[in-house]
């Protein structure tokens, strides 16, 4: 009898430790359960994250192409974490993407910049795009504390240094002639511009800039991307806000010392596109787009010059209406877009402006003024 209660006394003292035990295991257990839930929970808040970026930018920009000219930081306030954004090209033309995001996101719109970034908040531009009537809004993204832009000037042409300086953030011209002071792009003669990326960036650029007549360097510093801009004369007049049609030119881009590719621009606004992108392919996917757009204007207004002939039977010149010279050059200007899409020149680019130019003046000289015409633009 007194073996058993020793034996009952004995199996006692050793419940407690069993207690213990089995105390400490459950609690690892619902510890390990609370941080995978915490973990899994950090994982989709990040992954939210980046599904609302492209959202949010988009609907930013949209806020932004209610004005024909806007600047400012965007998103505010800035995201919470750093975002790696993607700009598409090729064939993911248009589409965009963070970095950890599976599939890219579509923004209809025209957008120059380089093709990565990595950042909480942008610097973000907009100027209405008119060649000659309004066509759209071109926007311009930069991190400029990581992406460094330097407009290069040969110092023995007084003509190119004024051009560059009125382009750069510290002219004092109209706003829409010079890119904004919060991109931080600098101008430079060409015997100092930068050898190396700095220990700051992510990426430097250098664009050369010269007339149809010079040269271009054929290449940048290893490690720098680069461009050579050849302008029109127009570029550098005074030009208002609906005359910027009237600059057009060639640009020729660079990978260090290797030659990627060259294309053209037509108007001031594609000129600063061209700046902007830091290759070859981020700026033709955009370029493409624009001429895309211009074209699908063109047709628009030659619908509708074809519904005010309808009504102005009047408007006439010679032996002829002339809604049908207008439609002519419409039609032609299409042509000539065509052209320039599927061959980048100056020339081109020139015959292209010239249209513009012609069908400005004919709308305005033409079909205003007479009570027997109307404007189509």
């Amino acid at each position: 009898m007194l073996k058993s209660k020793q034996t009952i006394h004995k199996k006692a003292q050793i419940s407690p430790v069993f207690k213990y035990i089995f105390v400490l295991v459950i609690g690892a257990i619902i510890l390990v359960f609370f941080l995978k839930f915490a973990l899994k929970t950090e994982k989709v808040g990040h992954q939210v994250i980046k599904a609302e970026v492209l959202h949010a930018l988009d609907s930013s920009l949209q806020a932004f192409s209610v004005s024909g000219y806007s600047s400012g930081a965007m998103p505010t306030p800035p995201w919470p974490q750093i975002v790696h954004m993607k700009f598409g090209t090729k064939a993911n033309c248009g589409k965009f993407t963070v970095e950890g995001q599976k599939y890219p996101i579509t923004i209809e719109r025209i957008i120059f910049g380089p093709e990565e970034m990595k950042t909480k908040q942008l610097q973000a531009w907009t100027l209405s795009w008119n060649f000659p009537f309004r066509i759209t809004n071109f926007f311009f993204l930069v991190n400029p504390q990581r992406s460094k832009y330097y407009l290069i000037y040969d110092k023995n042409d007084e003509t190119e240094f004024e051009f560059v300086k009125s382009i750069s953030t510290a002219s004092k011209t109209s706003a829409i002639e010079h890119l904004p002071e919060s991109f931080k792009v600098k101008y430079k003669e060409s015997e100092s511009e930068p050898k190396s990326v700095l220990k700051s960036a992510d990426m430097v650029k250098v664009n050369y800039f010269t007339e149809l007549e010079g040269s271009c360097p054929g290449r940048v510093s290893p490690g720098l991307k680069g461009s050579c801009i050849k302008y029109s004369n127009a570029c550098k007049e005074e030009l208002s806000s609906g005359e910027l049609y009237k600059c057009f030119g060639e640009v020729i881009f660079y990978d260090g010392n290797k030659e990627t590719g060259s294309s053209a621009f037509i108007g001031r606004e594609m000129m600063f596109g061209a700046i902007m992108a830091d290759s070859y392919e981020v700026y033709d996917c955009q370029y493409e787009r624009a001429l895309d757009e211009l074209k699908r204007f063109v047709n628009l207004y030659k619908t509708k010059a074809g519904k005010i002939k309808s009504k102005k039977t009047l408007c006439i010149e010679g032996s002829g209406n002339k809604y049908d010279e207008f439609f002519n050059k419409l039609d032609n200007f299409n042509t000539d877009i065509n052209t320039l899409k599927g061959a980048p020149s100056y020339d081109h680019a020139k015959k292209v402006s010239e249209d513009a130019e012609s069908i400005k003046a004919f709308n305005k000289d033409e079909l205003s003024g007479d009570s027997d015409c109307e404007m189509v633009f």
